[in-house]
């Protein structure tokens, strides 16, 4: 008989699922008023404008390069009491660090502007709020799981894939898998969700600051309730032989595998954070109430197998190093700045708890979600009145190439398609032919985004060059 059971996930850190989504340069603004980035829809912001500065705007935008790409984000800025579109809390460092782009010159400002990339969580298109990925919890789930049987086999060494250890611990081979008779479905938003842009620094476990980068990333507060569903397929005994799985899984089993290995690496972490003289979040848990941890930098050892983790450490001079434990931490901040550490509200990411819905919770979700959906519902009924109320001017036919200065590059294998974004547009290129090979390694084979000048075709949004910047 098929188990569905309806669950309740609650962020108790911030959290982070990405989706190589970026908020693109020119669809952003922040207000440092009220702390708060405005994300639009270039059109509209272009529809309230008053006709001298949309058309200073257009001349700009038709301009194409480097010199103009700063004066459109300081345009923007000077302009951003004419923006509408979704707003997000932003911490007070990056408000800050905004400021300072504005304020640089054209040369620096490029180089700047890549570092500026703010990374967005996942989202659903229709309301813009959060939701987490079922591939995530599963993802988690399965990680326990492997972590209890590893306190039952007691595997001592393993040098050999990932995925060889896994069919090893589960006695079987990706056919037989137990977890193909798990289904997890996606968990959707409950009322409102708030999420901030943070700074993700990496700080060493003895103290000081780690080797990597800092990045910008949304995330979404805690606090924030998720609905969703787990679905046990199960089997009869016949059934079981046939599809020759030996280790059915059933809902407390999971359950048990969650509690125990990640409130043990709750603890770890704890321990860690109390080294640094940071806070730790204390938890008082009843049984029925598991504790998972997902998203971006969730830590090396909560995605790993415990005595069996080979973790690839740098060291100076571009070396590395394996050991079974990491010796960094990367955690939310206020700031950036090494020096500004102590002002950084330091905490880390990644923690939620995942419960049944009772009938109890099941009242206030709906309760959550009415008020939410009531509170939309006025919005949109308000009139949205423009800053300007005059005839929009007929725009001038579009040039036979256009040029997109510092575009957003990704690439699809299962496509093989590059799709350039650059102020909300998109373009396409069939094939790699067009990449400039200084651009390939980070591309094609680390299947990360990269910027790059475009040259486009604006009546079919077809790529015809592609120039490293």
């Amino acid at each position: 008989m098929t188990e569905v059971i309806q669950c309740l996930l609650q962020s108790i850190a911030p959290l982070h699922l990405g989706t190589d989504e970026v908020y693109e340069p020119l669809s952003f603004v922040i207000q440092p008023e009220v702390q708060e980035l405005v994300g639009f829809e270039p059109g509209d912001f272009l529809g309230r404008l008053p006709a001298t500065e949309r058309e200073q705007f257009l001349r700009f935008c038709r301009e194409g390069t480097v010199s103009s790409l700063f004066k459109i984000y300081r345009f923007m800025h000077k302009h951003r009491q004419n923006t509408q579109g979704r707003r997000v809390s932003v911490c007070p460092g990056l408000v800050e660090h905004y400021q300072q782009v504005l304020n640089l010159t054209e040369t620096d400002f490029a180089r700047e502007l890549r570092q500026f990339t703010i990374y967005r969580t996942a989202w659903q298109s229709g309301d813009q709020r959060p939701y987490i990925p079922g591939s995530a919890v599963k993802g988690a789930l399965r990680t326990a799981y492997l972590n209890k049987l590893q306190t039952q086999q007691k595997i001592k060494r393993w040098k050999d894939k990932c995925r060889q250890l896994e069919e090893r611990l589960l006695e079987g081979s990706f056919a037989t898998d137990p977890f193909r008779l798990v289904k997890v479905s996606d968990f959707r938003p409950v009322g409102e969700v708030k999420t901030r842009v943070v700074y993700a620094v990496n700080q060493k476990k003895e103290g000081g600051s780690g080797r990597g980068p800092y990045q910008i990333l949304e995330v979404v507060e805690p606090g924030t309730w998720f609905l969703g569903t787990l679905t046990m397929i199960s089997l009869s005994e016949a059934e079981r032989r046939l599809a020759e799985i030996n280790q059915p899984l059933n809902f407390e089993v999971l359950w048990q595998s969650a509690r125990f290995f990640y409130r043990q690496e709750k603890r770890r972490e704890d321990q860690e954070l109390y080294g640094l003289g940071l806070p730790q979040t204390a938890l008082s848990l009843p049984e029925e109430v598991a504790l998972l941890r997902l998203g971006r930098h969730s830590g090396a050892e909560s995605v790993t197998i415990n005595g069996l983790r080979q973790i690839k450490i740098r060291t100076a001079g571009g070396r590395s190093e394996i050991k079974d434990h990491a010796t960094t931490l990367w955690l939310a901040s206020d700031y950036h700045q090494p020096e500004k550490c102590h002002q950084g509200n330091l905490r880390p990411f990644g923690w939620v708890t995942l419960s049944k819905l009772t009938p109890n919770l099941a009242r206030r979700v709906k309760e959550k979600e009415e008020a939410w959906q009531k509170v939309g519902a006025m919005l949109k009924s308000k009139p949205i009145t423009k800053a300007v109320e005059e005839p929009k001017p007929r725009l001038p036919e579009p040039p036979a190439e256009e040029t997109w200065p510092a575009a957003q590059l990704k690439w699809d294998p299962g496509r093989g398609e590059i799709t350039a974004l650059w102020q909300g547009r998109k373009a396409f290129a069939k094939g790699r032919q067009l990449v400039p090979e200084v651009l390939h390694k980070k591309l094609f084979k680390d299947r990360k985004t990269v910027t790059a000048r475009v040259v486009v075709d604006p009546g079919n949004f077809q790529i015809l060059k592609i120039y490293a910047e």
